[in-house]
C-alpha cells in the first residue's frame, strides 16, 4: 500500500510539473519595463561612439528641457533599448542609423525615474537625446 501512495504522489508531482512547463511555454511576451515610453534593458557601460558622461549630458539637457522643475537628480543609469511587445503579442523590432540607441535613466529625489533615448544617428558625432520611442502598430 505504501508503494501505491508513492506512486499516486509521483504521478501527481508530474503532471504538476507538466502543467508548470505548459503555462509558461504558453505565456504570453511581454515588454520590459517602461519608462516615459522607453522599453528599459539591461544596464550597459557602452556607450557607443563617445564617453557615457558626453551621452549623459545630451540626455540631461534635453531632460530639463522637457520637463522643467522636477525633483534634483539623485542617480543617472545607462541601459539598452530593451524589448518591447505591441498589443497583438509580436516583438517590435528596432532599428536606427549609425548603431544603437541608449536609454538614459534618471532616479529623482522623490523616486520618480524619469528616461531619455540618446544616440549618434547617421554619422553624427555629437549624441542626440530623443523624447519618444516609436512602437510598431
Amino acid at each position: 500500500q505504501t508503494l501505491r501512495v508513492i506512486i499516486k504522489r509521483g504521478r501527481g508531482i508530474l503532471i504538476g510539473l507538466a502543467l508548470g512547463v505548459a503555462m509558461v511555454a504558453c505565456g504570453r511576451l511581454v515588454s520590459d519595463p517602461m519608462i516615459d515610453g522607453w522599453p528599459i534593458g539591461a544596464p550597459t557601460s557602452d556607450c557607443l561612439r563617445g564617453s557615457c558622461e558626453v551621452m549623459i549630458d545630451a540626455a540631461g539637457a534635453r531632460l530639463d528641457i522637457r520637463n522643467r522643475g522636477l525633483a534634483d537628480v539623485v542617480k543617472v543609469t545607462i541601459h539598452e533599448i530593451g524589448r518591447f511587445v505591441n498589443a497583438q503579442g509580436q516583438v517590435v523590432l528596432t532599428t536606427s542609423s549609425g548603431g544603437p540607441t541608449r536609454v538614459v535613466v534618471f532616479e529623482l529625489a522623490d523616486g520618480s525615474r524619469r528616461a531619455i533615448g540618446v544616440g549618434y544617428p547617421g554619422i553624427s558625432e555629437d549624441p542626440v537625446a530623443m523624447d519618444e520611442f516609436c512602437c510598431g502598430p
